[in-house]
């Protein structure tokens, strides 16, 4: 009687995926304070998408680092730009495996004082990112004047 031995071989191919194409997609213009929300995608040779950590910055349009993290491809991320964030195009700068992919966008002129009266004082300080030209009335009981305060970004006057 004879046996027979049967080896069965199974082939294991091995795929190595390379990534071909980082983008970024960001909303084309956002506000002061606005929250800027954008989603960074790594794909592949055969355009699927890869879920792998890339490293991001942000930067303004003097290219100061604004922010700064580690996200996953293909999930949204979230950053807050301050209240006085300088207008003009800001980036969104995408690092991964030695690849670098920037996708502006920008930011609006926001013209904005802040009124607080401290005591007898009125202090006006622009919050905004453009310096403030305008005037403002000033009503105390039947009082009533209109002043010309112009203020650079980040200056405050005061008046008595």
């Amino acid at each position: 009687m004879k046996k027979w031995v049967v080896f069965i071989f199974i082939l294991c191919s091995v795929h190595i995926v390379f990534a071909e194409t980082l983008a970024i997609s960001v909303g084309e213009s956002y506000n002061p304070g606005e929250e800027v929300v954008f989603t960074i995608n790594l794909y592949d040779d055969s355009r699927t998408i890869l879920y792998e950590q890339v490293q991001y910055e942000i930067v303004d349009f003097y290219t100061e680092r604004a922010a700064e993290g580690t996200t996953t491809s293909g999930v949204q991320t979230r950053f807050t730009l301050p209240d006085n964030a300088i207008r003009g195009y800001w980036a969104v700068i995408v690092r991964y495996n030695g690849d670098e992919h920037k996708q502006l966008f920008n930011v609006m002129e926001l013209e904005k004082v802040e009124i607080t009266l401290e005591g007898e004082v009125l202090v006006v300080k622009n919050v905004g990112n453009v310096p403030y030209r305008k005037s403002i009335q000033i009503l105390i009981g039947d009082y009533e004047e209109t002043a010309l305060v112009p203020l650079g970004i980040g200056e405050s006057k005061e008046i008595k």
